[in-house]
């Protein structure tokens, strides 16, 4: 049995990459995309989350169409998440991938990626770039 049986066919993966011993149970930007796109199907983890977590990150974007990650970089910290983004290798080509602030080792993954934006300082520019890609998607 799968952790997703059927969710909408477009998807949001937040990704929150927080400093060592910081671990937030809230994020603004979060809540704002889910406030702004209530029919988009969100799964959200961050760098403190273990396998479990991001081996569902994995299976979910394997049943997504045209996902979209949105990564909110509060630190420069390590982020182990070599199979997550060797999953979404795959579909290289129909991802969009959203970045607010920079992480290095990050760059070092998102780099393959043709739909890539990157170096959003504020929650209202992702925002806005989110609402133009659901309009340009008909999401």
């Amino acid at each position: 049995m799968t952790f997703f049986k059927s969710h909408p066919m477009h998807s949001i993966i937040f990704i929150s990459i927080l400093p060592v011993n910081d671990f937030a149970f809230s994020n603004t930007l979060l809540k704002s995309i889910r406030e702004n796109f209530p029919k988009l199907s969100v799964f959200d983890f961050d760098n403190h989350s273990d396998s479990l977590v991001v081996n569902y990150a994995i299976e979910f974007i394997e049943k997504a169409e045209s996902p979209i990650i949105v990564i909110d970089c509060m630190a420069d910290e390590q982020a182990n998440f070599r199979a997550f983004f060797n999953a979404l290798v795959k579909k290289k080509k129909e991802v969009e991938i959203l970045v607010k602030g920079s992480n290095s080792l990050l760059d070092k993954f998102i780099k393959p990626f043709p739909k890539k934006t990157l170096g959003f300082k504020a929650n209202e520019d992702v925002i806005k770039h989110l609402t133009k890609i659901s309009t340009d998607q008909n999401i």
